[in-house]
């Protein structure tokens, strides 16, 4: 949402963007947006390594390898924080990029993990719809943190982006 805000802002100062289970913000739609300040106050309710181990199973497909579930659930307890985290959630609960997404130039890659049920593969297409040039690719087999459950497929399609943009040989 930071990047895409700032390519819309400020086009002089972006090249490319590649957006990787993102979302246009919560402000889309009244339920998103309560529903994401709600999340700050279970997290000041419940501490963060209740919150993780509620949410973190969350960020990953049901098929993600035991391993994987413990590090994110790990990597969320420790570095999750109020109130920062409520402020990043009223900042989402407020941001509706729709209107915009068209003012982007720079050239986009837009993936998503098919099994994302955090931000979603329509919301996804929903981005790469606004953008002017932009390339939406659905990973297979992951879920919102598609670069960690499916890394190999996730850097092949940045590194694929990075050569196009910059035109020069793979």
């Amino acid at each position: 949402v930071i990047a895409l805000r700032l390519a819309a802002r400020h086009p002089d100062l972006v090249e490319s963007l590649i957006v990787a289970d993102s979302s246009r913000g919560s402000g889309t739609d009244p339920d998103k947006a309560a529903a994401m300040r709600a999340r700050a106050a279970q997290l000041a309710a419940e501490g963060p390594d209740a919150f993780a181990a509620a949410r973190g199973p969350r960020l990953v497909s049901a098929d993600a390898p035991a391993e994987l579930v413990e590090r994110v659930v790990a990597t969320m307890a420790a570095s999750i924080r109020t109130p920062g985290y409520g402020y990043a959630a009223d900042a989402m609960a407020e941001a509706d990029l729709t209107d915009e997404l068209p003012a982007v130039t720079a050239p986009a890659l837009v993936l998503c993990g098919e099994q994302d049920t955090v931000t979603g593969t329509e919301e996804s297409q929903a981005i790469a719809g606004g953008l002017a040039k932009s390339v939406y690719v659905t990973l297979s087999g992951a879920g919102h943190l598609s670069n960690q459950e499916r890394p190999e497929a996730f850097n092949a399609w940045v590194r694929a982006h990075l050569h196009v943009v910059a035109r020069t040989p793979a």
